[in-house]
């Protein structure tokens, strides 16, 4: 069976908005650990330099409590140190609730206690007061350990700032060097060749699988400091919400694994030729058959597809656009159609671009092969071949 070619003229740039997608999807990443290191760590040490220069006044204390709070699946409990104290500051009283500039809820139930203990109703003793707005004090003014969690968040940075720069590689075509611009081919023969797919089901099954492991496996870490944890209940709104987030991408990783796996049991479509090369004006022909229950297919279609990559440089980042310059139908057949085998061709048109494998760019030709399935995951197939010069022989 075969169709009528058809070209399309109009640019498409699935690669240029891949890497687009992919470098706001690492932003997000980089904003995350961003913001995390900034309020938990960051910003809590320039209040301590700062209050360096704030001036020591006597102070009451008023009260002291631990407050405890609990909640999660594991019926956790965090604690966090309330002290209430009055100052004087230029003949005027003031009164604060500030003990250090963290929350202080990774103190545990005896380092909790400890302190409160140290500063019982009635207790004189200093605190600082900032001169600039003497509403402002504190007792505690140096650095905690809880100022070392924000660290964590150098690690979503990280990974977001790697992952903006080498967007552009990720989507891009292949380096190639020039001496290997026309790429190589299986010469013609006498007997039939299968025509291998870009990725088998199950290469996309195992890809899925294990970046599902490294992403839920490295969110279960936060998953369990933010939700689970001893002290979870502190932990800041907005880092609830950005590990929320991304936990979310994690279960659509997940159905995607599990997706990948049920399409493991799909039909599969195999391709054989007596090449994988044909020449620009020649014929294309091949076989195609069906392994598995064809009655699940209810349409078929193959398609040829011609793309161009082109990656532009600006510096040390790069952009690659792609452009589908040929679609050309080549199978098409609806459920009562199926039989599940077939011998079909297709014409390639002189007038356009042979395969190539350039440093910047790439000519790349594909017979897409998608399957429907209702109810279940589609067959979606890639097979490169490779289209010569005209005149060149298979």
């Amino acid at each position: 069976m075969s169709s009528p070619y058809r070209f399309s003229n109009a640019t498409r740039k699935p690669s240029a908005v891949g890497t687009g997608c992919l470098r706001l999807f690492f932003g997000i990443f980089f904003l995350a650990g961003a913001v995390m290191v900034w309020s938990l760590t960051i910003l809590p040490l320039l209040r301590v330099a700062a209050a360096s220069r704030w001036e020591e006044t006597p102070c009451t204390i008023d009260s002291s409590r631990v407050i405890e709070q609990q909640g999660g699946s594991h019926n956790s409990t965090s604690y966090t140190v309330e002290v209430t104290y009055h100052y004087d500051f230029h003949g005027q009283r003031y009164s604060s609730r500030r003990y250090e500039f963290t929350a202080g809820s990774n103190l545990g139930y005896n380092g909790a206690h400890r302190i409160v203990d140290q500063y019982p109703p009635e207790r004189q003793t200093a605190c600082y007061v900032n001169p600039s707005h003497p509403t402002e004090a504190v007792i505690h003014r140096g650095t905690t350990g809880e100022m070392l969690m924000g660290l964590i968040g150098l690690i979503f940075a990280a990974i977001g700032a790697g992952g903006i720069v080498f967007a552009g590689r990720l989507t891009g075509p292949p380096r190639a060097s020039r001496k290997n611009a026309m790429p190589t081919f299986t010469p013609a023969t006498g007997e039939l060749i299968e025509l291998k797919p870009q990725m088998t089901p199950m290469g996309k099954f195992i890809t899925m699988l294990i970046l599902g492991l490294v992403w839920n496996g490295f969110m279960s870490i936060f998953v369990y400091f933010v939700f689970l944890g001893p002290n979870h209940s502190s932990a800041p709104l907005f880092a609830k919400i950005i590990v929320g987030l991304f936990s979310l991408i994690g279960v659509l990783i997940i159905l995607g694994v599990i997706g990948s796996f049920l399409a493991l049991f799909n039909p599969r479509i195999v391709l054989r030729a007596r090449t994988d090369a044909v020449p620009l004006g020649g014929d294309f022909h091949f076989e195609w058959n069906t392994r598995g229950r064809v009655d699940k297919l209810h349409k078929l279609s193959i398609v040829l597809v011609g793309r161009e990559d082109a990656t532009h440089q600006a510096g040390k980042s790069s952009q690659t656009f792609t452009q589908v310059f040929a679609e050309i139908p080549v199978v098409e057949t609806l459920d009562q159609q199926i039989t599940g085998e077939g011998q079909a061709h297709v014409s390639i048109p002189a007038g356009l671009m042979h395969s190539f494998h350039g440093s910047s760019n790439r000519i790349s030709w594909r017979l897409q092969v998608k399957g429907e399935i209702p109810k279940w995951p589609d067959i979606d197939q890639e097979h490169t071949i490779q289209v010569l010069p005209q005149g060149a022989t298979t």
